[in-house]
């Protein structure tokens, strides 16, 4: 299992610099260095491999527990001029999710298997819960998707 994450920061002035990123999961770090050598915009993108059995697999409501990791992603920039740090943490889980499509005699089936079960996919599209996000609150959303949860759902399509 991977993680790939692309990082990009605009730089100002004629001297360019150099983008450190540090990307942490699941007690895994690896660490990039990213050189520019004039203004503009600077974009590294940094790839980290892991071992399968170090990680609990999430899966669907129904099918099994949904395990979720911290991922932290530091970035410093530094240029001639300035000295920037940001520091994200954000909340995901692993899965592995694939579209069967094998020939029958008159088409194709259409499933999913997530993590190697098959799967009844029943669900629904997600489209923003506020047209101003700001407005959204946590509980709001936690309503939203406790009610999927409480109408069997198992997948949303995310729009």
């Amino acid at each position: 299992m991977y993680v790939s994450t692309l990082v990009c920061s605009f730089m100002t002035g004629n001297t360019g610099g150099v983008m450190s990123v540090v990307v942490s999961v699941a007690g895994k770090e690896v660490t990039s260095v990213f050189n520019a050598s004039k203004s503009g915009e600077l974009c590294g993108r940094i790839q980290t491999n892991f071992v399968l059995s170090e990680i609990q697999l999430w899966y669907p409501s129904g099918y099994g527990k949904q395990p979720m990791y911290d991922v932290t992603i530091y970035v410093n920039l530094k240029s001639a001029d300035t000295i920037s740090e940001v520091k994200m943490v954000k909340k995901i889980g692993f899965r592995r999710i694939e579209l069967i499509q094998d020939d029958l005699p008159d088409g194709k089936t259409f499933y999913f298997r997530i993590n190697g079960i098959p799967l009844f996919v029943k669900g629904s599209n997600w489209i923003p819960a506020d047209a101003f996000e700001g407005r959204v609150t946590q509980e709001s959303l936690q309503k939203l998707l406790q009610s999927a949860v409480l109408s069997n759902q198992n997948m949303v399509r995310v729009w």
